[in-house]
């Protein structure tokens, strides 16, 4: 019997022998301090990856660089030896930390990867459909501000997802209101909530999920890539409140292919 504890870790029975690892953060906005220390028995430490991407796990040494010692596809399980001790942090394919831990001293322990966020439940997606009816025009007043005319066309561009980010009443940060592919339309496409703390490689993830599910990296293309309206790539360790969004940046753009593209090519 497998129990799963609200961090994230699963550990087994001690029919199995399985443990979880000391400590452990599930998905952290940024990395911790934490640096590896050799401090226990040799141990086993398999990652078991239920997300829906591929995963590397880079073991964290004790002058806090990491050094990449395991790549685990979605849906596989892979084990490493390690040491109590010894910090491991797991990133997805946006390079977003979806677990770090500590290895415990048990012989055998297990940590299991899973993708972040809540923006695709059920509920989050009856709430941004609901939305989207109510608030999706483009002459709604929480579209106001947003420089719509200049990012849209009338020719579908396809991977050129532009974002415009909408407020709370108290001016957080709550939705983007998505026109997929960029395509000029009297109401957006697509809504999705935010829960205002992730960072721009997380909502890259995240929007690439909603908008492209069935979307996998291809070995050597460029990942996708969230940028400003005027084109500036925003680096992805930033949360969306350092970058600008919504301050003073109200739409941003998220393309498939990592490199910046404007205007349309009209063929």
């Amino acid at each position: 019997v497998h129990i799963t504890l609200p961090i994230g870790v699963v550990w087994a029975s001690a029919g199995l022998g399985d443990s979880p690892p000391e400590r452990s953060l599930r998905c952290p906005a940024e990395a911790s301090s934490a640096v590896s220390a050799s401090r226990g028995p040799a141990v086993s430490v398999k990652f078991r990856n239920i997300a829906d991407e591929p995963a590397e796990v880079f073991w964290v040494s004790p002058d806090g660089d990491e050094q990449a010692v395991l790549a685990v596809e979605g849906g596989e399980n892979k084990a490493l030896e390690s040491t109590g001790g010894h910090v491991m942090r797991v990133r997805g394919e946006f390079n977003n930390i979806l677990v770090e831990v500590m290895v415990g001293v048990a012989p055998k322990q297990v940590v299991e990867i899973a993708s972040c966020g809540k923006l695709s439940d059920e509920v989050a997606r009856l709430e941004d459909s609901d939305w989207l009816q109510e608030h999706g025009s483009r002459d709604d007043p929480a579209l106001v501000g947003c420089p719509l005319p200049a990012l849209l066309s009338e020719v579908r561009m396809r991977g050129f997802h532009v974002m415009c980010a909408t407020t709370s009443p108290g001016g957080a940060l709550e939705r983007l209101c998505i026109f997929k592919d960029g395509l000029e339309a009297s109401r957006c496409t697509t809504a999705m909530r935010l829960e205002g703390i992730e960072t721009v490689a997380e909502l890259s993830s995240a929007a690439m999920r909603l908008l492209r599910p069935r979307w996998r990296p291809k070995r050597l293309a460029p990942p996708p890539a969230i940028f400003t309206a005027s084109g500036g790539r925003m680096p992805g360790h930033l949360s969306l409140s350092a970058a600008g969004v919504p301050a003073y940046r109200r739409a941003v753009v998220l393309i498939e292919g990592g490199a910046w593209h404007w205007p349309p090519i009209r063929v």
